[in-house]
């Protein structure tokens, strides 16, 4: 499968459900009630630490790269070699024979590739969080693990792989992204569908573009418009949007970001607006909050669509565990719920 057979959407789809969010220089990566920790990412002078929720410093800036903590650990980067280090900053594997393949812990296992003697291995296994092998590097790359099984390319075709690296689910796939909700995409024949498990289709490859499921529901084109279909396959809310940006995100909160007329609103389950397009941007409801962009300024709004944080960042993320990374000129910060900084703003 070449990458000119695939759209924007399932190109970004790919990139943050196979490797998560890699970038270094904004903060507040991506969480998951699985992998939550109370730390922070900052950056200061130049260098990578970690605060906790009060703003207060745990690991004082001394790395030239940083990745938000996974399941208690996280990749930093000191000197020329990558680590990954415990909450305390204590370096728990040293990755002085290994090179990450994927920067995040997921059900306890990290991909990672063999260096050895300088010569670095092109194929793909997994370590346990004490630096273990616990699956033989062998493939062309990888998908985290996701209820209990992984993505895999034997450098033919994607299928899925247990925890003992052995294909479950045979590679007979163009591609394929972690499971979510007992479903997986697969791109087979220039379609997507959804397989269960056992390797069986549930929902028939049909679709040009589509997207994981999220809160029961995946976003999927029919007809040139975008809707989303149910575990089922059943339409729950029928095609009506010109493109996958227009459609929004996953549904998040019970909510899901869309854009009608130039502007953005939300939407619920039912396909009902419930706050209406009105912003020039939006993103997806975490921590019972939104960002939304008015005039070139951003800010966060609650689930009835109040401004609670009025807009005046340059950039932001969303929030996670009460907290809100948030750009003001070059310097980003962290702030609260109400607004109130929390750390920063610092480069």
């Amino acid at each position: 499968m070449t990458l000119s057979k695939i759209s924007l959407c399932l190109l970004l789809a790919l990139h943050l459900l196979i490797s998560g969010d890699g970038q270094q220089a904004r903060l507040g990566g991506p969480q998951t009630k699985s992998n939550r920790t109370e730390l922070f990412r900052i950056k200061q002078y130049g260098k990578y630490g970690y605060i906790d929720r009060t703003g207060k410093i745990v690991i004082h800036p001394q790395f030239i790269a940083a990745f938000d903590f996974s399941e208690g650990l996280a990749l930093v980067q000191l000197a020329q070699r990558y680590a990954f280090i415990d909450e305390t900053g204590e370096v728990v594997i040293p990755l002085s024979h290994f090179s990450y393949d994927l920067p995040y812990f997921s059900e306890g296992l990290v991909a990672i590739k063999i260096d050895k003697d300088g010569v670095l291995n092109d194929k793909v296994g997994f370590i346990d969080k004490t630096g273990k092998i616990m699956i033989e590097p062998q493939f062309f790359f990888v998908g985290r693990f996701s209820e209990g099984l992984a993505s895999a390319d034997n450098g033919e075709k994607w299928g899925y792989i247990d925890r003992t690296g052995q294909f479950v689910i045979k590679a007979q796939f163009d591609s394929a992204l972690p499971f979510s909700e007992g479903l997986a995409w697969v791109y087979m024949n220039r379609k997507i569908g959804y397989i269960d498990k056992t390797g069986h289709f549930v929902i028939e490859p049909t679709y040009d573009d589509a997207s994981s499921f999220s809160e029961g529901l995946a976003k999927v084109m029919i007809g040139g418009k975008y809707g989303y279909i149910d575990t089922s396959g059943k339409i729950a809310i029928k095609p009506q949007f010109d493109s996958c940006h227009a459609c929004g995100g996953d549904f998040s909160d019970g909510m899901a970001e869309i854009k009608l007329n130039g502007k953005w609103g939300y939407m619920d389950k039912r396909g009902q607006i419930v706050i209406e397009p009105k912003f020039d941007g939006a993103g997806t409801f975490s921590d019972g909050l939104a960002w939304v962009s008015i005039g070139g300024r951003t800010g966060y709004i609650d689930k009835t669509g109040n401004l609670v944080i009025k807009p005046q960042f340059d950039g932001v993320n969303s929030f996670s565990r009460g907290l809100a990374a948030v750009k003001i000129a070059d310097k980003w910060a962290y702030i609260d719920k109400t607004g109130k900084y929390i750390w920063g703003p610092t480069k």
